[in-house]
């Protein structure tokens, strides 16, 4: 797999993810919700959120892609 197929497989992830229209919550108030759509998630929760919409659609090509420590 190259890496244009990675980007447009995220690209397409993160716009099925922001169709559905996810909510997410102040982290200082777990009252208070943000208008729907991945835009106000934090980067992490965003990148989760993409990733696991790309592995339910291509699980075997993403199967092991998640989060790792830079080793730097």
């Amino acid at each position: 797999m190259d890496l244009g197929q990675i980007v447009g497989d995220f690209a397409l992830a993160m716009e099925a993810v922001d169709h559905r229209s996810p909510q997410a919550t102040s982290q200082r108030d777990a009252t208070k919700l943000y208008q729907p759509g991945i835009g106000r998630f934090s980067e992490d929760a965003a990148v989760a959120l993409t990733l696991a919409e790309m592995q339910a659609v291509n699980g075997a090509a993403y199967l092991n892609a998640g989060k790792r420590r830079y080793r730097g």
